[in-house]
């Protein structure tokens, strides 16, 4: 799956996730480097899904360039049928509390 990232400062570029969680750049200005800078300040917490290393697996090192500024431009999801209008299967209860 390849994701646009933009760092702070307008810098950009497409990085690769693999099936095994690796990243890698696959194409424009951001640099491995740039990467390790900006998770370098981060505060791991696992709570949240924030690492402060390239180690971890890819998705996680997004998010955590997103809480240091950057923008990734998540893939859209295809969901299933989960339409919030859809009574279907729901009881038809009407509780009314005076």
């Amino acid at each position: 799956m390849r994701i646009k990232v933009t760092m702070p400062g307008d810098k950009s570029g497409v990085v690769e996730c693999s099936e095994t969680g690796a990243l890698a750049i696959v194409e424009g200005g951001i640099t491995l480097d740039d990467m390790r800078a900006s998770l370098h300040g981060v505060r791991p917490n696992s709570a949240v899904g924030e690492v402060n290393s390239l180690d971890a697996e890819a998705h996680l090192v997004l998010r955590s360039l997103e809480s240091a500024g950057w923008l990734v431009d998540w893939p859209e999801v295809e969901g299933g049928d989960d339409d919030p209008d859809d009574d279907e299967g729901i009881p038809n209860v009407d509780n009314t509390v005076n």
